[in-house]
């Protein structure tokens, strides 16, 4: 079950491997797009905070341990929003693809990532999670750290 907030409604759907359970995919894509769009600006706030701080640190003690030792490899982050995962992997010398459902999110990553004159360790991919535009085995790793798999 997926919880997904947007500044007006608290809206549940249950997720399974066909898609949402019912027969407004559109509409509801329509919506989580529109969601994450209004969420974009003060998402990271949340990851500054005391809450947000402590998963982030639990996310990447955990993440560190996978990652792969070639600088090289492709990853993919997939609904990688801000680029909260991705902005990392290019500081520490990764060539990251960013993919996320939201072009809200995106641009602050785009932002975020030509502060810190990154955006050339990044491509930056919009689409869905579930029609991503790369051939199977394309990606050496690959991140979908949250968000909605209907997305």
């Amino acid at each position: 079950m997926y919880i997904i907030l947007n500044d007006i409604e608290l809206s549940i759907q249950i997720i399974t491997g066909n898609g949402l359970m019912n027969n407004q995919n559109n509409k509801n894509k329509k919506k989580i797009i529109n969601g994450w769009n209004k969420r974009a600006a003060n998402y990271d706030k949340w990851y500054k905070e005391f809450g947000g701080a402590v998963g982030n640190y639990v996310d990447w003690e955990m993440l560190q341990k996978y990652l792969p030792e070639n600088k090289d490899a492709k990853i993919l982050d997939a609904a990688g929003g801000t680029g909260r995962i991705t902005l990392p992997l290019a500081r520490r010398g990764y060539s990251v693809t960013l993919c996320d459902i939201s072009a809200g999110m995106l641009d602050v990553a785009r932002e975020k990532l030509t502060k810190e004159n990154l955006l050339d360790n990044v491509k930056i991919i919009e689409c869905s999670n579930r029609s991503l535009p790369f051939d199977r085995n394309h990606f050496d790793f690959v991140l979908a750290w949250g968000g909605p798999t209907d997305a």
